[in-house]
């Protein structure tokens, strides 16, 4: 009764921090996230620019061999980083968001957790010695 009035007379203190604390960690999980999708989104965008640079070079050549081989070489490489940032974009998307989905989750619930009377949560049995 005693932890219930206090939990009512502070509630002006603690519930304008626990709401900017949570706008901060949603925040922060959405930044996270959405950069994984941003790095993909880049890598698309590489990819499509090095196809493109690769097929109007080869028509190039046909006028200028030096500069058509060298357009081609930037398609390439255009090409070649686009696939690089694409894997690096997809591995953090999968590996990052869902342990970010996961933390989120953890500290949401961890309130509401009933604690049990032992320290560790769990009856510890001892073994007994014949």
């Amino acid at each position: 009764m005693v932890k219930l009035i206090l939990l009512i007379i502070t509630f002006p203190i603690w519930f304008p921090l626990i709401t900017v604390i949570c706008a901060v960690i949603l925040a922060f999980s959405l930044v996270v996230s959405l950069s994984g999708f941003a790095i993909t989104a880049a890598a698309a965008a590489l990819s499509i620019a090095g196809v493109l640079a690769f097929v109007i070079f080869i028509g190039a050549v046909t006028s200028s061999l030096s500069s058509g081989l060298m357009g081609i070489g930037g398609g390439c490489i255009l090409l070649g980083l686009g696939f690089m940032l694409g894997t690096a974009g997809i591995n953090l998307c999968i590996k990052l968001f869902p342990w970010l989905m996961e933390l989120v989750r953890r500290i949401f619930t961890k309130p509401f957790q009933r604690r049990s009377g032992t320290s560790s949560g769990r009856d510890i049995q001892v073994k007994e010695e014949a």
